[in-house]
């Protein structure tokens, strides 16, 4: 989970032990932890619904082999390179979700802990929140054979392929370097040492996080444009969820940029939380508005794949943007 480390990083921030060049903002430990661990509840639920649906797919096609049709669909027909590549994709789907309970585990308790202790909570929950980093970054890397099977086997347009082919590929490229680099660094780190490195691999993993964030709703607007033209971007039932994407979202990652500027300076090594605190709003924000339209539309049953959890970060995002540098 990408917003595991977020108490990790106000925690280091806020030691004593942090150099003279370290700058932060005027947090209360204990208010953040409270609203990353209903952060991490919220995507326990979600988790727990897309679990549910997709074992329960999983189990049918096991229990009736003959019956199976991918979802990407069969370019070729029935042949072992095809079985192999497309069991493939069925398997790696159920383990990202296997490791994504794995990881909530941890997150929950950390988060807990920083609700319950504070910055006392620093030793307990060190190792925890590298597993969740790595494991989040190991999450990603089983798009690989979805990827495979996209370009090598699915018959579905070839629009919807590059986009889903280069979404899953920048998603790996994006989150899992920086993730599980961010993760091995907390699992070293000690309170005061090196911390200006630590900030500026928090928030470029942050920021490449919302990249990807971004780039799915894109991706699929850019295919539907392909498809059917520029025209259905602005459709009665498409123009708020357009609008919604190009200006809401946008807007939320311009936020990001404007939040990690600061971390990536030589001089002066200031986390700017007051600016992620906007852009957290705005990608809650996003989501309540996708939400609730589609809900009008009764498309809700085809939006539950997509991360909705994220909605319950607004809490997190207003209490952080009310924050003065």
């Amino acid at each position: 989970m990408v917003f595991a480390f977020l108490s990790y990083m106000l925690v280091a921030c806020i030691s004593e032990k942090r150099p003279s060049h370290v700058r932060c903002l005027p947090v209360n430990i204990r208010s953040v932890g409270a609203l990353i661990t209903i952060i991490v509840c919220s995507q326990i639920v979600y988790t727990a619904y897309v679990s549910e649906r997709s074992f329960s797919r999983f189990a049918t096609i096991l229990s009736n082999p003959t019956s199976y049709y991918p979802m990407g669909g069969i370019r070729f027909g029935w042949d072992p390179y095809t079985t192999f590549a497309a069991y493939s994709m069925e398997f790696s789907g159920r383990i990202t979700l296997i490791i994504r309970i794995i990881e909530e585990y941890f997150a929950l308790i950390s988060a807990y802990l920083v609700w319950k202790e504070g910055t006392n909570a620093f030793p307990k929950i060190k190792k925890r929140v590298s597993n969740a980093l790595i494991l989040e970054g190991v999450y990603f890397l089983f798009f690989i054979p979805s990827i495979i099977y996209l370009l090598g086997f699915s018959s579905i347009a070839p629009s919807t392929i590059a986009s889903l082919s280069i979404l899953f590929t920048a998603k790996i490229l994006l989150i899992s370097p920086f993730l599980i680099s961010l993760g091995l660094k907390v699992r070293k780190y000690e309170p005061g040492k090196d911390e200006s490195s630590l900030l500026r691999l928090a928030g470029l993993s942050s920021l490449t996080y919302v990249i990807a964030l971004w780039l799915d709703p894109a991706l699929k607007w850019a295919d539907m444009a392909s498809q059917s033209g520029t025209g259905q971007l602005l459709g009665r039932s498409n123009v708020v969820l357009f609008l919604n994407m190009a200006v809401i979202l946008s807007t939320a990652l311009v936020f990001a940029v404007f939040g990690i500027m600061p971390i990536l300076r030589k001089r002066e090594i200031r986390a700017e939380l007051g600016w992620w605190g906007v852009s957290l709003t705005l990608m809650a924000l996003y989501f309540v508005i996708y939400t609730l339209y589609s809900a009008y539309f009764g498309l809700l049953a085809f939006v539950s794949r997509d991360e909705l959890w994220i909605m319950s970060v607004l809490g997190l995002g207003l209490y952080l943007a009310r924050r003065k540098s």
